[in-house]
């Protein structure tokens, strides 16, 4: 499938950590499909970063922010995007350098008008909303 998303102009691939099987994934297709640009999602903590950082991971993707897991992304090799609620996580996200965010769950949260309040008092708006097509 990789291939044939490739083939087609997808060369981002996110594999998220919901099954057995999905850092095997990561690691076929980080060999056999070379200019795909693949990365983990669902990444809960620091030793799922390191299992998809070693099996060829270029980035990776959590539901949410934790010191541990901001600790081992700066530490880290590939980077990491966590999922952020509040202006209080960006924050401590931006303490530890991380620049890109994802607004999860975005629905859930407000949505569009509540992402626009919370990138309010920031230059720049790093967000990667999930879901945005049902936010409104």
């Amino acid at each position: 499938m990789a291939k044939a998303l490739v083939a087609g102009g997808v060369r981002v691939l996110e594999v998220t950590l919901r099954t057995e099987c999905a850092v095997d994934a990561i690691r076929a297709i980080a060999k056999e499909v070379p200019e795909a640009i693949v990365g983990a999602g669902t990444v809960l903590n620091p030793q799922q970063l390191a299992e998809v950082t070693e099996a060829g991971a270029q980035f990776a993707i959590s539901p949410g922010l934790t010191e541990p897991l901001l600790k081992a992304a700066t530490e880290g090799t590939i980077p990491l995007i966590p999922g952020i609620s509040t202006v209080s996580e960006l924050m401590l996200g931006m303490d530890y350098g991380l620049k890109e965010f994802k607004f999860f769950p975005a629905e859930a949260n407000g949505g569009v008008k509540a992402l626009q309040a919370i990138a309010g008092p920031f230059l720049s708006g790093p967000f990667l909303p999930d879901r945005w097509y049902f936010s409104g």
